[in-house]
């Protein structure tokens, strides 16, 4: 290689490494008040945020759009699993597997097949009181030449320009949420976000040097699995805070859940058999609890806001078989 090559080519390295790193220094800046003004580089999540006691019991529900294939990514329910056990923030209901299981064991104890006192019957499934979606909002995981790196290999020749021509920059990229939604009344009351980025520099086999080979799928052992796993990471410790800020517990605060007349009775002034008569009501009627009791007896609203008394024993919260 000739001085003056030698001296080009060192100038041009440095333009395209300056080059290849911008898209990451640009990230670093925003356009303040009075100019661009440099903000510290973004501290990435390393641990999941822990709490003494559960704060919610969640059931995770897989987005439509399965974004996950695409990278040859498991879906995103396992890794919020994981992080739920690490924290100790939420209890997971699974709705999946773990119901259709249960369902097969419910099936045995109605055939009478289990043994004497397995315990499975009704009113034994754990209510959640949200819905988690976990989500993708934006992803990119892909291998970016350089424009400028194939003109100076084409003007400078030989290996040298190979070398700058070969340059590429291999980004990953992922912004990602976590819807929550009252499993009550079904209203998304928050959406956490989480983002996460890699970006390298390599050099392709017009270089000699070999590029990154793409590795299996998967969370841990795939720069992309890595990127979403901290953009997720992120998301989740978002979530928590979030959620410790809620009050109450979410069966509390919830609307109170309708009764079904479950035999014929009367609806009563007073909360006593010798009250006088409002109306009659018919099982498979709705009726909806003011929050008062009296021994043997609950307040209650019908649909045309009519309140009165009636039997504790005549009202359900299962539904009326109709004959």
């Amino acid at each position: 290689m000739t001085l003056n090559k030698f001296v080009g080519f060192a100038v041009v390295s440095g333009c395209l490494l300056a080059a290849a790193f911008a898209g990451d220094a640009g990230a670093q800046f925003k356009q303040g008040e009075k100019g661009w003004n440099k903000e510290k580089d973004k501290q990435q999540p390393t641990e999941v945020t822990k709490c003494e006691t559960p704060i919610g019991t969640v059931a995770i529900e897989e987005p439509e759009n399965q974004w996950w294939l695409r990278y040859n990514l498991a879906a995103p329910e396992r890794l919020i699993k994981v992080m739920a056990a690490r924290s100790n923030c939420l209890r997971i209901v699974d709705r999946s597997r773990g119901l259709a299981m249960r369902e097969r064991e419910q099936s045995l104890a109605n055939r009478g097949q289990l043994q004497r006192g397995s315990n499975q019957g009704a009113a034994q499934i754990k209510s959640a009181d949200y819905f988690i979606v976990p989500d993708m909002i934006t992803a990119d995981a892909s291998t970016k030449g350089s424009a400028v790196g194939a003109i100076a290999g084409g003007l400078i020749g030989g290996r040298a320009g190979g070398i700058l021509g070969g340059m590429r920059s291999n980004v990953a990229e992922a912004q990602v949420s976590i819807g929550l939604i009252d499993a009550r009344t079904t209203e998304e009351i928050y959406t956490a976000e989480g983002t996460s980025s890699k970006r390298d520099v390599s050099f392709g086999v017009g270089g000699g040097f070999g590029g990154f080979a793409g590795a299996g799928g998967g969370y841990e052992d795939t720069d992309m699995g890595r990127v979403v796993s901290i953009a997720y990471l992120e998301a989740f410790n978002n979530l928590v805070e979030f959620m410790r800020t809620q009050t109450g517990s979410a069966a509390q605060k919830a609307p109170q859940a309708a009764l079904n007349v479950i035999r014929a009775t009367t609806m009563r002034v007073t909360a006593a058999p010798t009250g006088k008569s409002i109306r009659t009501l018919e099982a498979g009627d709705i009726v909806y609890p003011t929050g008062q009791t009296s021994p043997g007896f609950v307040e209650v609203e019908d649909e045309f806001d009519a309140k009165g008394w009636v039997p504790s024993s005549s009202v359900s919260q299962r539904s009326a078989p109709r004959g």
